[in-house]
């Protein structure tokens, strides 16, 4: 798309050359902001879950064996998802996909929060299976998609601190959700569990409605094709693929389970209020916020 300007008595185009990296950098700093409030927006909501699990087991009579199993069946939902997602981001446009699941991953959340005041018991456990599963095959379109869209808007060689500082999306949702679940906490009872859920809901509708408007695909992407894409076989056999994906796994192993019961724990078996777990498994997510951002320089 060309634009026709008016001559000016300054040398012309330095002047448009000028213009067009401004406008690309002002276009790609709202696409970067918009996919990091995006998967910022799903971490609030799955933390805030987490955080939750106190209030389900005393309020709404899940045992800690099914928040367990729920706990399971979303990381392999999302797991199962992210092979998924990924593979459609990869052949269609990953913008509209990414808008989808967003209005998704939040009609999950808000159906599961308002599952009480519909009448469903806490007894009703394939209705909270299905809604986890979903939950979390909606919220796993988020990292694939986000990520092809950033790599569209900066060039390959700034990938390292680009995706560094974008990365502390996560732990900043966290932080957010954690924040957001020890002010709430102060509630007594069931109180505290409906708006602890709706509100990161509510903000990921916010986000999508945002992104739905305003995200698009960067001048450095390569173009969507059915037929694109690099098998996966042939990724698996890329070196020190199999290797990095074990290591990783460990990791997010002990992540993952500090994600979902480090509040309950605290609250459970050393004594502290939800509000004050809450507080102390913020420091966690303080750390990682600051080992993303050095990874990447």
């Amino acid at each position: 798309m060309s634009t026709v300007h008016p001559p000016t008595t300054s040398c012309g185009p330095e002047d448009d050359k000028t213009r067009k990296e401004r406008d690309l950098w002002n276009e790609a700093s709202t696409n970067f902001l918009l996919t990091f409030l995006g998967h910022s927006a799903i971490h609030i909501a799955r933390k805030a879950f987490a955080a939750a699990h106190g209030e389900l087991e005393e309020n709404w009579g899940f045992s800690g064996g099914f928040l367990g199993i729920l706990d399971t069946l979303l990381m392999f939902a999302y797991g199962v998802g992210m092979i998924l997602n990924g593979y459609v981001a990869e052949r269609f446009d990953p913008v509209r996909h990414l808008v989808f699941a967003m209005f998704g991953a939040a009609f999950c959340i808000m159906l599961f929060a308002l599952s009480a005041a519909m009448g469903i018991s806490g007894g009703a456990y394939f209705w909270y299976v299905l809604l986890i599963i979903l939950f979390g095959l909606f919220q796993s379109a988020s990292l694939p998609c986000t990520v092809k869209i950033v790599s569209g808007w900066f060039q390959p060689s700034s990938h390292g601190t680009v995706f560094g500082i974008w990365a502390t999306n996560a732990v900043v949702g966290n932080l957010i959700g954690l924040g957001l679940a020890s002010l709430l906490a102060k509630e007594e009872g069931s109180r505290a569990l409906m708006p602890m859920l709706l509100v990161p809901a509510l903000f990921i509708i916010l986000v999508a409605l945002c992104q739905l408007l305003l995200l698009q695909e960067g001048p450095f992407q390569l173009p969507s094709s059915p037929n694109g894409g690099v098998p996966f076989s042939q990724v698996l056999a890329l070196p020190n693929v199999k290797t990095y994906t074990a290591a990783f796994s460990m990791v997010r192993t002990v992540d993952v389970s500090l994600f979902f019961w480090i509040v309950l724990y605290l609250n459970k078996h050393v004594g502290l209020s939800q509000a004050s777990a809450s507080l102390v498994a913020m420091t966690y997510d303080f750390g990682l916020v600051i080992g993303a951002f050095t990874s990447g320089k």
